[in-house]
């Protein structure tokens, strides 16, 4: 049931697997045959998130049996479904701990948007969707990798810092940077996982795919040398670092055996589409290589030619000026004209004759011949040429750990690059100061995804300050106030701050975070059918209440609002005074008034409020969506939303003078209930007063006792 909730929540497919391929002795085995040997130039990744020696990997995890298991089975999996294996000693493996990264449960990440929109479902409308400004697909990868797991080791965090500040203070490098990962930069890992597979089978398809392949690293390789001459000039350490990775001698290596099989005019995309590509695939050896391979692909020059011949000598002999010879992957060569244009052809001249659009296309037999020469040739072709790379192949599989670590150190700068073009793109986004002992202070903070998607009106800020001594915020306000998105925006600039990105406020301070906990709304799925609203609440508060520390951030959303008022405002308040006593940072929206009562019993407690302004049970409401100090004022603000959305009128005037019936009941009650409260008061004073005096006092046994004689006079305590 876990499993199916963590799925549905992550808008991801389940699919099963037998049992069997589970296999963690297998696992390990697999891990020594796989991992990539040059471990030391693997781990030189910039800010790397701390990779093993190959026999210091395969120590650490000897007792982790489900990461073992899980590793042979998706190892299967991938040689199973798609008939592919790995070369060994080409997969880069880390056994990546849970140390240093803020914890973040799947409800949180979706309540505050993180990578996906919770009502259109797409990636576009999230968090990930406002900030990215990646070029790549491995930079969007750490970036989104990085949202979802942000840092909480403070060196690292100044460290992104500093080399987003370097990138924004020297124009010509930020801009020079920005140029080269606008030339396509591809998605450098899978380039290389394609080129470790060993394929099972030896085709045509497999051949394509390795010689594009080549084509495609031998263009990322020239772009990261590209960014390695840029980056000369920084000085930055990270960026310093990500410099030296690019500039490594392995580079210029896997180029000079790349150029001395390939041409080295081939450029990736520069053969366009159909048979202007395949022609580029078809030189992409040198000449003189392989005596065979040049007999082919002169057999394959000459075929060409013959088709286009005959095309042209058709057209002519037929008078059909629109006719044509058109080419794709899956038919070839074929012959294509208007359909106003047909009768010039003889009768059933054409075979496979297909109608799109306002053109006919098909066949002769003629052409069917020089089609059937022309894949024999590319296939023979392919064959011969995947013969005369492998040697280069086999030069790169032996250079997997560093290409990889180029890999990780390229999409390390594209996220930081996104972070700085972020700062371009955007008004009043400032660098937070982090450190465990600081307090939440932002001033003027705004929620990035409502601002960027509230294009009509501007998005009114609001300041957050939580610090030791006064780390609970109690906030009440009225419907569409402003509280919920309140409370999101203060966790998203938090995970901003631990990403070392920039946030959307004039000023913040944040305290160093290890867990967001969040209760922020009833959104059951399918699996949940079966679950009442207030279950999950339940579920939720518990589990914020097991797994709270004195460096979290608890952000709660309307506790028991799905019971009765009573029930509800007593299991909110035991809550509120149980996360009181820790030295978490807690927000608590609510709306059972009595809550804010917590600000006169503990001084670690204060009560803000979203005000509005106009008259209760009629007019119109005035949302400021700012927030202020002190509780809400309940101006019969429910009655006014009703009426204004089409609820009849003798139904609001009813529902006026039974709230006004109800609101004199509770003020007739409210004596006997200020007496308990003012009693409660004394209580806690008196224990403060007595616990400091038991700590501190260095009063003489007569003068202490005079004291204590001073206090039970003053609470009115009977007894000797």
């Amino acid at each position: 049931m876990a499993l199916e909730n963590a799925t549905e929540e992550l808008d991801s497919d389940m699919q099963e697997w037998p049992r069997r391929y589970f296999n963690e002795v297998r696992g390990a085995d697999q891990i020594k045959q796989l991992a990539v040997l040059n471990e030391e130039a693997y781990e030189k990744t910039a800010l790397s998130n701390g990779g093993f020696h190959l026999e210091q990997l395969c120590g650490s995890v000897t007792d982790k049996y489900l990461a073992l298991a899980a590793s042979a089975a998706i190892l299967k999996y991938s040689e199973l479904r798609t008939s592919t294996c790995f070369a060994s000693h080409t997969l880069p493996v880390r056994y990546q701990q849970s140390f240093g990264i803020m914890g973040l449960d799947v409800k949180t990440i979706r309540q505050l948007e993180l990578v996906q929109n919770a009502r259109s479902g797409r990636q576009f409308d999230s968090l990930l969707g406002v900030i990215n400004h990646t070029k790549s697909p491995a930079g969007t990868r750490l970036l989104r990798q990085s949202i979802l797991q942000p840092l909480i080791l403070q060196h690292s965090i100044v460290a992104r810092q500093n080399s987003v500040q370097a990138l924004l203070g020297n124009e010509s490098l930020f801009f020079d940077l920005r140029k080269v990962f606008e030339s396509s930069f591809l998605d450098f890992d899978k380039v290389l996982r394609g080129l470790s597979n060993v394929q099972m089978k030896c085709d045509e398809a497999n051949a394509i795919k390795t010689v594009s392949g080549l084509i495609s690293l031998k263009h990322s390789l020239n772009l990261v040398q590209d960014l390695a001459t840029v980056l000369e000039a920084s000085r930055d350490p990270i960026l310093s670092a990500i410099q030296e990775g690019c500039a490594s001698p392995v580079i210029s290596e896997l180029m000079a055996t790349i150029h001395e099989v390939m041409n080295e005019d081939t450029q990736m995309g520069s053969g366009g589409k159909g048979v202007n590509a395949r022609t580029q695939q078809v030189f992409v050896v040198k000449a003189g290589l392989d005596p065979l391979l040049d007999v082919a692909r002169q057999t394959y020059s000459d075929v060409i030619e013959k088709i286009y011949a005959y095309g042209a000598e058709l057209a002519a002999s037929t008078a059909t000026a629109s006719l044509k010879i058109s080419q794709d992957t899956s038919r070839g060569f074929f012959l294509s004209c208007k359909i106003t244009e047909e009768g010039n052809l003889p009768a059933n001249f054409l075979i496979h004759r297909t109608r799109k659009g306002q053109k006919i296309q098909g066949q002769t037999r003629d052409l069917s011949s020089l089609n059937q020469q022309y894949k024999e040739t590319w296939s023979k072709i392919m064959e011969l040429t995947q013969r005369a790379v492998e040697k280069v192949v086999h030069a790169i599989r032996e250079e997997m750990a560093a290409l990889y670590s180029i890999s990780d150190s390229v999409a390390i700068l594209d996220m930081l690059l996104s972070f700085a073009t972020l700062v371009t793109c955007t008004d009043n986004w400032v660098l937070p100061d982090l450190s465990s002992d600081k307090p939440i202070a932002i001033s003027k903070g705004r929620h990035p995804l409502v601002e960027a998607l509230q294009t009509s009106t501007a998005f009114v800020p609001n300041d957050t300050l939580l610090r030791k001594g006064q780390n609970m915020t109690i906030i009440t306000g009225a419907n569409m106030a402003g509280k919920s998105t309140y409370l999101r925006q203060v966790g998203i600039i938090t995970i901003l701050g631990h990403m070392g990105c920039y946030v959307p406020a004039e000023f913040a301070e944040l305290r160093l975070t290890d867990r967001i906990l969040t209760r922020l709304g009833s959104e059951g799925g399918i699996a949940d059918v079966n679950a009442s609203g207030f279950y999950q609440e339940m579920q939720e508060t518990s589990y914020i209440l097991e797994n709270v520390t004195d460096s979290s951030l608890v952000l709660i959303d309307e506790l028991c609002r799905g019971t009765s008022n009573m029930e509800g405002a007593a299991i909110a308040f035991a809550v509120a005074e149980q996360l009181a006593v820790t030295d978490a940072f807690v927000l608590m929206v609510t709306h059972h008034l009595s809550l804010t009562k917590l600000e006169d019993n503990l001084l670690n407690v204060k009560t803000e409020c979203f005000s509005v302004s106009g008259e209760g049970g009629s007019g119109e409401l005035d949302f400021s969506h700012k927030l202020q100090a002190g509780s809400f004022t309940d101006v019969g603000y429910g009655i006014t939303v009703a009426s204004n959305h089409g609820i009849p009128l003798d139904v609001t005037d009813k529902a006026i003078k039974i709230s006004k019936i109800l609101l004199a009941n509770r003020e007739a009650d409210a004596p006997q209930e200020n007496e308990a409260e003012n009693e409660r008061a004394d209580i806690h004073e008196l224990a403060t007063i007595l616990l400091s005096a038991m700590s501190n006092a260095t009063l003489p046994e007569q003068h202490l006792r005079d004291y204590l004689r001073s206090l039970k006079d003053r609470f009115g305590i009977a007894g000797a």
